[in-house]
């Protein structure tokens, strides 16, 4: 896997490999000048540039700019200049590469990103808050068993539900969702009682607990007052 690199990042290191060109051999005793080594990076759109190679004292030294050192197994530890990874419009990425006289240099490409995949709190993304999740400033943390962010729980789902069907005005100007369904559902479903008379009431539907529409009617049936139970 490539490993990113942040656009204007300093003190980098990179891993390439050297094997034989004739059998495919890892090469483990190449150094900073050892004959016949030109290794060079170059930046998208731009000129390739040859690396002044320099020796290491031991991998753990600091970075050193051309520095350069065998890990094991034909891998080697390359310290690359800081201007490889300058910011710059266009330049998304840099190639590495290198020969050496008799053998492979196996190079590496290093993807220049805007964000730091090494900030474990916001990846360097100014847009997001600099606090872990929970952490005062940061993102609230998901309050349900197996919650992630971004993910509802049954509550809160509950509570998106009942803010929508109890929404003022929703339906007409006084009549939420909530209250136009329950006219609607004894209209249609409740059951109806004074049918042929001047008065017919229609209940709630299923818990049959109430009138909820109480309709006055005329010798042709036509509805002129209605009294309404939205509760």
């Amino acid at each position: 896997m490539m490993r990113q690199i942040k656009k204007g990042s300093t003190s980098q290191s990179v891993v390439i490999r050297i094997v034989d060109s004739a059998d495919g051999t890892p090469e483990t005793g190449v150094v900073f000048n050892t004959s016949g080594i030109d290794l060079w990076y170059r930046r998208e759109t731009a000129a390739k540039v040859s690396v002044t190679e320099a020796t290491l004292a031991a991998l753990t030294t600091a970075w050193t700019d051309g520095g350069f050192l065998h890990i094991g197994d034909g891998y080697y530890r390359l310290d690359v200049a800081d201007a490889a990874f300058a910011a710059g419009a266009g330049i998304n990425g840099v190639m590495i590469g290198g020969t050496v006289t008799g053998m492979v240099v196996i190079g590496a490409y290093v993807p220049l990103v805007d964000f730091d995949p090494y900030d474990t709190v916001r990846m360097g993304l100014t847009a997001l808050p600099n606090a872990v999740v929970g952490a005062a400033g940061g993102l609230t943390a998901a309050t349900g068993a197996g919650d992630v962010p971004g993910v509802f729980t049954s509550a809160q789902k509950d509570a998106i539900a009942a803010s929508l069907l109890d929404l003022a005005n929703s339906i007409e100007t006084g009549l939420t969702l909530r209250q136009a369904q329950r006219l609607a559902m004894a209209a249609l479903a409740g059951k109806l009682s004074g049918g042929g008379t001047a008065t017919e009431i229609m209940r709630n539907a299923v818990a049959d607990a109430k009138a909820r529409l109480t309709a006055t009617v005329d010798s042709s049936g036509n509805r002129t007052a209605i009294t309404y139970d939205l509760t």
